[in-house]
């Protein structure tokens, strides 16, 4: 499987991707939405995408609406630790506007990847022990 993260925070970015990798998943990350944007209009595909809300340049909410164009059935994972608005406010604003489920800042490796399966009809970890 292979990932897209975009988020503006590096550390969460590479965090995420660590987490992953431990899960045999690969991952690409985008610092801001145009970036990821051009990642998709390159014609790279993704089994999943995890999209921070809160960003400079081009925010979650208007990059979440751009990669459904491309691709309908991309799966997206909108995650927020908040900014004006309440992270949960901001989550079920990314819902109506395509995400696929939605996860609070900050969290944990389990909540991550309970969040990404449940995009999926069965299991895509493998974590029995």
């Amino acid at each position: 499987m292979t990932a897209l993260i975009i988020d503006d925070e590096k550390e969460i970015r590479e965090t995420i991707s660590k987490i992953l990798a431990l899960e045999n998943t690969s991952s690409v990350c985008a610092e801001t939405g145009a970036k990821a944007i051009a990642k998709y209009s390159s014609g790279d595909r993704f089994d999943f995408v995890i999209c921070d809300i809160v960003m400079p340049e081009k925010e979650g909410l208007e990059t979440i609406m751009e990669i459904k164009k491309i691709d309908s059935s991309a799966k997206i994972l909108a995650i927020s630790g908040g900014g004006r608005a309440s992270s949960t406010e901001y989550l079920l604003i990314a819902k109506k506007f395509g995400a696929d489920n939605s996860l609070r800042k900050p969290f944990r490796k389990s909540e991550l990847l309970d969040a990404i399966e449940e995009m999926f009809p069965s299991p895509i970890f493998d974590r029995a022990g």
